[in-house]
């Protein structure tokens, strides 16, 4: 299944296909979707490796709804995004896909895995506030 993003203009979910050199739009109201520094995208098994292998860098939240330190990320993970719009995020619940969570050896949550163009380059295990997760991507991200 393909990931699905919030459309920040009307609200509508969409499951978006990764095209090369074309932007998703919103199937409701045409707006352009947000899959690179705009918004946060939940990915499930079948949209993951699609969504790994774009080129630039990519920031995957593994987490579980029942993680209190997990629930603290969004706010975090929507600032990055702001202030990198060329770093796609992704979330990956890890209770509905335990076979991306087990394929990347997830022990705990919420894990953060920075990839660039497909590789793992940096692994944050627990909640971090906004400041001391960017101190350690901003190396990868400039």
């Amino acid at each position: 299944m393909p990931p699905i993003v919030s459309c920040p203009t009307c609200g509508a979910r969409n499951r978006i296909q990764y095209k090369q050199g074309k932007r998703p739009l919103c199937g409701r109201c045409g707006s352009l979707l947000p899959v690179g520094g705009g918004g946060v995208v939940d990915l499930d098994g079948s949209g993951f490796a699609g969504w790994l292998a774009q080129p630039g860098p990519a920031l995957v939240d593994f987490w579980a709804p029942w993680c209190g330190p997990c629930r603290s990320m969004p706010p975090v993970l929507n600032k990055l995004a702001a202030k990198y719009p060329a770093l796609r995020i992704g979330k990956v619940n890890t209770d509905q896909s335990p076979d991306i969570a087990g394929r990347y050896g997830i022990q705990g949550i919420p894990t953060l895995i920075l990839f660039t163009d497909g590789k793992e380059v940096q692994r944050v295990v627990g909640a971090l506030p906004f400041n001391q997760l960017d101190g350690r991507l901003a190396q990868w991200l400039h």
